[in-house]
């Protein structure tokens, strides 16, 4: 089978190709002090006749605790990869939500922009308004009086030159 269309997992007994270096960061440490703790506990505190019923209960105790360790060993792999994949999945999210948050800000100011470039425009034909009513209420006034009125019409795009 090529290692592209290898499984993750063959069995339970196997760890996925890429982690195998952390698996065997744990179990060898863990093995070897196993592999002390019963030679010790063989040759200092069980009574054997001789050394061949010794040599055969460390096989035995090893081999029994080997079990055990790997076991514990792939459950600590499988714990620290799952752990890094929900890293990835809790960044995929962030992101996510960063980007959202940017979405939101972006339309709220585009909206924002719009609302007072409306009020803008609504309070700047307020004021051209005002202006031709009190140029028009001067202009009705001189006329009702008799007067000359020569006073030019308010120019829109130079306020300034209306007084303001």
């Amino acid at each position: 089978m090529s290692q592209e269309n290898r499984p993750l997992r063959e069995s339970i007994w196997t760890v996925a190709g890429e982690w195998t270096k952390v698996y065997f960061a744990v179990f060898t440490p863990l093995n070897i002090m196993n592999i002390a703790r019963v030679i010790w506990f063989q040759t200092t505190q069980a009574q054997h006749a001789d050394w061949s019923p010794m040599a055969s209960a460390i096989l035995e105790d090893v081999g029994r605790g080997a079990l055990g360790i790997a076991s514990v060993s792939i459950g600590i792999t499988d714990i620290w990869r799952l752990t890094k994949m929900l890293a990835i999945v809790v960044e995929m999210w962030l992101t996510r939500r960063r980007e959202r948050k940017a979405e939101v800000v972006a339309q709220n100011e585009a909206r924002l922009r719009a609302e007072g470039e409306a009020k803008g425009r609504v309070e700047g034909v307020t004021e051209t308004d005002a202006l031709w009513r009190a140029w028009n209420g001067r202009r009705l006034d001189a006329l009702a009086n008799g007067e000359p009125f020569d006073e030019p019409p308010p120019d829109i795009a130079e306020p300034s030159a209306n007084g303001r």
